[in-house]
């Protein structure tokens, strides 16, 4: 076959009559993942992922109002179609806006063309509710494939 031949990695899953073939990347087209970075200040970044949900996420808004604390929110598109009005509130109180894909998946069991739409329907969505574009993407369970730096590009 000539993905193996040219070093892909190629395997099959009986279960639903898949062959996925991985390209070898370059750590160069690694997306760009932060831990940390210099500055004079002590300062940490707080943030949310999985929401909203009309019940934890306002608590936690008031908490952050009363407090004057801002906070970035990682979102599922599917969330905010059915909670906009928290991501309204979330804009007005100043915290950042997020993509943390459509539905919470495991974009490496995903075609490149299956995670780009779940990054794009979700910024597409944020974008419409709170008039905001999400620039920032957390990918559920740390998992970056290729296709995210993909997105990014476009």
């Amino acid at each position: 076959m000539t993905a193996q031949k040219l070093g892909m990695t190629v395997t099959y899953d009986p279960k639903i009559y898949r062959t996925f073939i991985q390209s070898n990347t370059l750590d160069v087209n690694k997306p760009i993942a932060y831990e940390k970075a210099q500055t004079t200040k002590q300062q940490i970044a707080l943030s949310f992922d999985d929401g909203p949900d009309k019940l934890i996420t306002p608590p936690i808004l008031d908490i952050l109002k009363e407090k004057g604390v801002p906070a970035t929110f990682f979102f599922v598109g599917e969330q905010v179609s059915y909670f906009p009005q928290l991501e309204k509130r979330m804009v007005d109180e100043g915290h950042t806006i997020a993509n943390h894909s459509w539905d919470h998946s495991e974009l490496s069991k995903l075609y490149t063309s299956q995670v780009i739409q779940q990054l794009k329907s979700t910024n597409e969505i944020i974008e419409k509710v709170t008039g905001v574009k999400a620039t920032l993407i957390r990918p559920p369970y740390g998992d970056v494939t290729p296709a995210v730096p993909l997105y990014l590009k476009n």
